[in-house]
């Protein structure tokens, strides 16, 4: 079977033969996530940390022709981003001691810079850029017996990203929160096998600093990181990211780790 290696974060598009095998689904087995059976523990709601945060959520790519990696069911980064970031967006919006802004809601959205400025002049205490990930070897399949689409069921889990040189304490802090809350809902955090030459791995599970100086992290005034929600070219994984139960989960550790955050980095 033809095997291709893809470029982390999806930089590059690979030129895939013609597949050799169609749709079909992981039958589920027991174990960890992502396996189709695993149960995923959203948290309660926490306390009101007694301060506002401002959050911005930027979903990835979405400007013009950047439409991101692409994923196991040929589809485009961008509108899974944008999917993901509105669940999250409309959960986070219930929460009375937050203010959220969303910095892209369509496929035609500013370009990165003019999502820092906004962010900048609205005065959001942090930022979160959600992303989707490619990683290592892909063999070509068909999910409908018609398309060539990259695939690699190996390698799932989460990462945070964050900015390697100058790092505050509180940017730091805020990558250690969320990826230890994102553990603690049941997501797996990415061991970073492929991240070599790219990411440094910190002691902290899930966290890798950003050697590559991706201008989201870079230009960003205030605390940020990027979160590549899950491998896009694992089935398995892919397919759980599309489930209502994974996204809430998802949402209620965003909200843990935010209310931990807020003495912090919020106001008063």
């Amino acid at each position: 079977m033809t095997v291709l290696l893809l470029a982390s974060l999806g930089c590059h598009e690979p030129v895939l033969p013609e597949p050799d095998h169609a749709w079909q689904l992981p039958q589920p087995a027991p174990g960890a996530w992502p396996r189709l059976d695993a149960v995923l523990h959203p948290l309660p709601p926490p306390n009101s940390p007694g301060q506002v945060l401002r959050v911005a959520i930027d979903p990835g790519h979405g400007t013009g022709s950047n439409h991101g990696a692409t994923g196991v069911h040929c589809d485009h980064e961008m509108d899974s981003n944008l999917s993901i970031a509105r669940d999250l967006v409309e959960e986070l919006d219930d929460v009375e001691w937050l203010e959220v802004r969303m910095l892209r809601d369509d496929a035609d959205g500013p370009s990165y810079g003019a999502r820092l400025t906004q962010a900048e002049r609205w005065r959001a205490d942090l930022l979160i850029s959600l992303h989707a990930d490619v990683r290592g070897l892909i063999t070509p399949w068909s999910p409908d017996g018609l398309q060539s689409c990259p695939r690699n069921d190996t390698e799932p889990g989460f990462a945070v990203l964050v900015r390697d040189q100058g790092a505050s304490k509180e940017r730091m802090l805020l990558a250690r929160t969320m990826a230890a809350s994102m553990t603690e809902v049941g997501l797996v955090a990415y061991d970073g096998v492929n991240y070599t030459g790219l990411y440094e791995i910190d002691p902290i599970d899930g966290v890798f600093l950003d050697r590559r100086g991706l201008m989201m992290l870079r230009r960003a005034e205030m605390p940020a990181i990027i979160i590549e929600t899950h491998h896009s070219l694992h089935l398995e994984e892919w397919v759980r990211w599309r489930e209502d139960d994974t996204r809430h989960a998802f949402a209620t550790a965003v909200i843990a780790a935010l209310a931990d955050l807020a003495p912090e980095l919020g106001r008063t």
